[in-house]
């Protein structure tokens, strides 16, 4: 691609117009020139190719790709995939292609019913001048992919970019995109289950420019989401680009926050939530005008974000950045890079790198060049996916390959990543009786509770070879307690293996859960990457409330006295019996509760 490395800088400002009048004579040029390649950008705060630059003699004539990746030489691929996985990539094979439109910005979500979802910004429907999001869904399987039709999932008068696509454990999944509606861009959202698509509803609300959204979502089932704000509120200052993200956890989400602070230019993020259970966040970042821009990254433990860490030198421009975690728990990074071929001529080059010790070396990773085109020919915009039915990964990406129009194309991993070794702690709760309530020491005969309260600890098989496990639990506050037992785990599948606490004797409070898994006979070694997800930490998991605490708010007081009275002289069957008030559990609520709730008055758990 020929274009200018002078007016080379994400939505900037050029030749001091502001961004909103930078964004509507994109528009439209790209309604001018719909089938100039040169023409086309990537809206909403990616790196992109400027307005008026062009590809020399690409309209000549066609251009035969040839992709092949440098995967296969020496014996440093070997090292990529300890449980003798891929040392190649394959060719590229056309995914969308709807030649006059412009189709970029490819996002896409291995589903856990083994569906494989693939989003991107279009302009088939309505132009280039507004862009919509269209998607379709495929099962990646090993002997073929089969693709359903593409589906118009936008249909308003706004602009649409940048879907971001994830699904949180109940199996509801999130599209998250930029849609500009008038003089802003906003981040939205839509949710789908099987009755369909939700209506599409805003995320945040502000007066600037939010963009680029990346979703991922943990073990605790926290969805995160990070996404680029652009500031610029005068025409002739600079704009400031400023990374800030949100999370959704148990169906609220949290306050905006800011995660980059600095005078940079930060942009375009990715983010995972690794098995380790650390959020990483990779995105570009460099000085307003300089046209380079190097990939940094930062983790969250749970309590602080990390420093930044620069994982990616270049003299050159690094963006639109992908993270992923294969099934072998290697952690990959893609991304697109700015190869200059002379002082007024560029293209874009697809990189990746590796780290298969949770990222800890990533930025001393040699770094892999992907695609190798001839210079009329972008690669960029990458997107990858750990499939579980062919077990390869997927790099879905934006290229203009036979000189017409943006396409999404996609490489794999010609093997699969096989074999490996993972059984996870997936997830790990109590099992209260009644449902959705708490134990009483001892357990309350009334309500149909004893003094054993189950654990639940889920156990999924991400491997290969099917696993006997031994499960510990440890239950603690002031005091700890111990609990082990064992379970068969199919390749592929999943169980509950479910342990007993006598609760007998036990103080009032809140109880961590921490479960850990061994390995009975392993099928294989485990790598640095699957190991953190053989444990599982839940805090406060368990609520041990006094006796006598009859609505069960972890006090007892003249509320639950109340209680107690309001049903003094029932029985089981009358209308006014509250089985959490007949303490000793004998089927009438007589002065012998009422004597039991005031010696545990005061107490609280």
């Amino acid at each position: 691609m020929w274009r200018s490395l002078l007016s080379f800088f994400p939505l900037a400002i050029l030749n001091g117009e502001t961004e909103e009048h930078q964004i509507d004579e994109e528009s439209s040029l790209l309604t001018r020139h719909a089938r100039n390649a040169s023409s086309r950008i990537a809206m909403e705060g990616r790196l992109r190719r400027p307005l008026g630059a062009h590809k020399g003699t690409r309209s000549m004539k066609k251009v035969t790709v040839s992709v092949f990746l440098f995967l296969a030489l020496g014996s440093v691929l070997l090292q990529v995939l300890p449980a003798r996985a891929s040392v190649s990539w394959s060719s590229p094979v056309a995914i969308v292609v709807d030649d006059p439109a412009t189709s970029i910005l490819p996002g896409a979500l291995q589903a856990s019913n083994g569906t494989v979802w693939l989003a991107w910004q279009t302009s088939k429907y309505r132009g280039d001048s507004n862009f919509d999001i269209a998607y379709k869904t495929g099962i990646l399987g090993s002997s073929g992919v089969t693709w359903s039709s593409t589906v118009r999932l936008t249909n308003n008068n706004g602009l649409n970019s940048h879907p971001s696509l994830v699904q949180i454990p109940n199996g509801t999944i999130f599209l998250f995109q930029g849609y500009k509606p008038g003089t802003n861009t906003q981040i939205w959202y839509l949710r789908y289950n099987p009755t369909g698509w939700s209506n599409p509803a805003p995320i945040v609300s502000t007066t600037l420019n939010d963009t680029s959204p990346s979703a991922a979502v943990g073990r605790d089932g926290t969805l995160w989401l990070v996404w680029t704000r652009i500031n610029q509120t005068c025409t002739s200052c600079t704009k400031t680009q400023q990374l800030f993200y949100k999370t959704l956890k148990s169906g609220v989400w949290s306050q905006e926050r800011q995660l980059t602070l600095d005078t940079n230019q930060n942009f375009g993020s990715s983010v995972i939530v690794g098995k380790d259970g650390l959020v990483r966040v990779v995105w570009s970042k460099g000085a307003a005008g300089q046209n380079i821009y190097q990939l940094y990254l930062k983790s969250y433990d749970g309590t602080t974000w990390s420093p930044d860490s620069q994982v990616v030198s270049s003299g050159s421009a690094d963006g639109n950045p992908a993270l992923m975690q294969d099934r072998n728990g290697t952690i990959w990074l893609f991304w697109n890079r700015v190869v200059i071929v002379s002082q007024t001529a560029q293209y874009d080059v697809l990189f990746g790198k590796y780290s298969y010790n949770n990222g800890q070396d990533l930025s001393t990773r040699p770094e892999i060049q992907l695609t190798n085109t001839p210079n009329t020919v972008d690669s960029w915009m990458p997107f990858a996916i750990q499939s579980i039915n062919d077990k390869k990964i997927w790099l879905f990406y934006t290229t203009d390959p036979n000189g017409g129009m943006n396409e999404i194309w996609a490489l794999t991993s010609i093997n699969p990543i096989a074999p490996v070794c993972d059984v996870a702690v997936s997830s790990l709760s109590p099992v209260y009786t009644p449902p959705n309530t708490a134990q009483y020491p001892g357990g309350q005969k009334a309500i149909g509770q004893n003094p054993m309260l189950p654990i639940n600890t889920g156990l999924s098989n991400y491997g290969d070879a099917s696993e006997i496990v031994t499960v510990r639990i440890t239950i603690s506050n002031s005091t700890s307690y111990n609990l082990s037992g064992s379970a068969y785990v199919n390749a592929g599948g999943s169980t509950t293996a479910q342990l007993n606490w006598n609760t007998t004797g036990v103080s009032p409070g809140r109880y961590n859960l921490a479960a850990t898994l061994t390995i009975v006979t392993p099928s294989c070694a485990y790598t640095v990457g699957n190991q953190p997800d053989t444990s599982l930490t839940v805090k406060g998991a368990v609520h041990i409330v006094p006796t006598g605490d009859v609505n069960l708010d972890g006090t007892v007081n003249i509320i639950d006295m109340a209680l107690v009275a309001v049903s003094f002289g029932t029985t089981v069957g009358n209308p006014l019996y509250n089985p959490f008030a007949d303490i000793n559990g004998d089927g009438l609520v007589n002065i012998v509760d009422i004597v039991a709730c005031a010696t545990h008055f005061g107490q609280t758990g």
